[in-house]
């Protein structure tokens, strides 16, 4: 009877001792997988932050390298500005090739600070620019500039056609993406290689059209824009009002 009460015993430690070993097993799983997860969780965190695209840009003095590239191109004696009135802006853009690339512009210095957030709208917005250079980088060649696709702002030369300054002279007008954006008045098109973009019915990525970001972050701050105008259009172009400048802030 005692050796059949001390079986009895020992079974009953036996499954305690086995119901422990399996509860603690069955914890440090959940714990381990728990951890698992946390740590799989903070590296989607990190994955996701060092994903967060953030726009970069910044106003700065003409080098004496700029100068020295300038003099002569697209800045001679007779200009309507001088040079200490104009900055050069930095700024990051969404290229055609789905990457961040970063772009100068040649400006009136009492627009700069204002480019810099219209630009921040543009590329908030995604919309793609195929190059942003100076116009120092085509010799000045406005048509070599606008064939490439480059986006401009300051060159010291007259209208399209005309002989008076263009407010591309005062550093007040830059022209986006121009062979998707021309230039037309009846039969000319400028770029020559922008002509199927006179259409403008066409829908493709880089083309400027109202209402849409580009033309909003322009217009809103009292932009005007060539898209508009009745006697010929110039798509690629935006301008601030020359009457006006003397309201804005360095």
């Amino acid at each position: 009877m005692r050796a059949r009460h001390q079986t009895v015993i020992n079974l009953v430690f036996l499954i305690a001792a086995l119901l422990y070993l399996l509860t603690f097993s069955c914890s440090s799983a959940f714990s381990g997988q728990v951890k698992s997860n946390r740590a799989e969780s903070q590296e989607t965190n990190n994955i996701k932050h060092a994903g967060e695209i953030r726009f970069n840009a910044e106003v700065m003095p003409l080098s004496e390298e700029m100068k020295n590239k300038m003099n002569g191109v697209t800045f001679r004696p007779g200009c309507p500005v001088p040079l200490s009135d104009l900055v050069l802006i930095r700024v990051d853009y969404h290229g055609f090739d789905h990457k961040i690339h970063h772009g100068q512009l040649v400006v009136h210095k009492k627009v700069g600070p204002e480019l810099i957030e219209i630009f921040r709208d543009i590329f908030n917005a995604g919309f793609p620019i195929d190059k942003i250079k100076p116009a120092s980088d085509y010799n000045g060649n406005d048509d070599a500039s606008m064939a490439d696709d480059n986006t401009s702002a300051f060159n010291c030369r007259p209208v399209t056609g005309g002989k008076r300054f263009s407010a591309h002279a005062y550093g007040l007008a830059i022209d986006i993406n121009p062979m998707l954006n021309p230039y037309i008045k009846g039969k000319i098109v400028e770029p020559q290689n922008g002509k199927i973009y006179s259409n403008r019915r066409l829908k493709r990525p880089g083309m400027i059209r109202k209402p849409g970001p580009v033309y909003k972050a322009f217009t809103s701050r009292g932009w005007k824009w060539g898209g508009s105008w009745h006697t010929l259009k110039d798509y690629q172009h935006f301008e601030f009002p020359l009457e006006n400048l003397a309201s804005k802030l360095e």
